[in-house]
């Protein structure tokens, strides 16, 4: 399978592709049900399930290095695709009733349209709830932090605790946890009238006072790290839709702005790529991948597009080592066929 089987629009669903960080392993648990539970066969490097099939018995704890996204088939024909890092466990899997546990990570998910069957996901404090949709979900862990896309259909978000309904998040909406929660304190109270004989001073000296002071902070500002993740969403959803120029404006502002964010090495992996793809430019391309390779979790990736850029470029010394980078790396990595047959010395047309 070729590197761009994985990295290539539209051949990949965008849920096999988001959110690449997080930590190298993905761990599943299943506990013991009467029911159904599941049982994969994962193929590292490719991003399909090889087969689904049915446990009578306790599933053990199972935890694997992958170096791609996997999909996981569940019995009501529903999918998820986790990436590298995830914490996520199939709590109950089945036709009826679907839990699944999000505790660290990243996932995408296309719920099959039932309305009589449950589909709940468990954040840390947080559940969404579906019938059938497709949306995609990020935890954050160490920042408490919880992000909702959703492609298609509506989802509704509830506290894990009280289960109060917070929000409805529709096709092409975002949510995330560390939105502000609405005002609730009481009005104040109406000021008594001042008297008659000091009313006019009184006034124009507030009215003074109240010109003069620059007012409290907005409370409500958003943070660095929001404005990152908004602008990652903003060319995410336009690489989706084929607007490859405002995606690439919108991950190099990204960079520009928030160098240090934990978006920054994703945009950078994704902005090498379209560089070299979509606009045929491999020495642009080389300088965003280069920075995406300083990424442990992305270094497979980012030296694989490397290598393809050079060779694309025709940059036979370049890409020898870029490929000599790569094979020290990742002997057995995801892309090592596809980087062994480069570096050919002639120029290469986007792969």
């Amino acid at each position: 399978m070729s590197i761009e089987s994985h990295l290539r629009e539209p051949e990949l669903s965008s849920e096999d592709r988001e959110s690449l960080w997080s930590g190298v392993h993905l761990k599943r648990r299943a506990r013991r049900r009467r029911g159904r539970l599941l049982r994969t066969a994962i193929l590292a490097g490719s991003l399909f399930v090889a087969g689904v099939g049915v446990q009578q018995h306790q599933a053990r704890t199972s935890r694997t290095e992958l170096a791609a996204p996997t999909r996981l088939k569940l019995p009501d024909g529903s999918s998820v695709v986790s990436q590298p890092g995830t914490d996520l466990e199939v709590v109950e899997g089945g036709v009826q009733r679907v839990r699944v546990d999000l505790r660290a990570g990243s996932a995408g998910f296309q719920v099959v349209p039932n309305p009589a069957r449950r589909f709940s996901v468990m954040l840390p404090r947080h559940e969404i709830r579906v019938v059938g949709t497709r949306f995609q979900l990020r935890v954050d862990a160490r920042a408490d932090l919880s992000e909702l896309d959703v492609e298609e259909g509506t989802v509704e978000v509830r506290r894990r605790d009280t289960q109060a309904l917070l929000a409805r998040v529709h096709a092409g909406e975002h949510w995330s946890s560390d939105a502000p929660a609405p005002e609730t304190s009481a009005a104040p109270e109406p000021p008594a009238p001042p008297s008659s004989t000091s009313s006019s001073r009184a006034s124009s000296t507030e009215g003074t006072a109240r010109a003069a002071s620059p007012g409290p902070p907005n409370p409500s500002a958003p943070s660095e790290e929001s404005q990152a993740a908004a602008l990652f969403d903003q060319a995410t959803v336009a690489r989706r839709h084929g607007d490859f120029k405002s995606a690439i404006a919108g991950y190099e502002n990204l960079l520009k702005r928030f160098p240090k964010d934990r978006h920054a090495s994703l945009a950078a992996l994704e902005l090498g790529r379209l560089k070299r793809v979509r606009e045929a430019d491999p020495k642009g391309a080389a300088d965003a991948l280069e920075r995406a390779a300083k990424d442990r979790e992305l270094n497979d990736d980012a030296l694989a597009q490397l290598v393809l850029s050079y060779d694309q470029a025709g940059d036979r010394k370049r890409c020898l080592a870029a490929q000599s980078r790569y094979l020290s790396r990742h002997p057995e990595g995801v892309h090592v066929n596809e980087v062994r047959a480069s570096c050919k010395g002639t120029k290469a047309t986007p792969r």
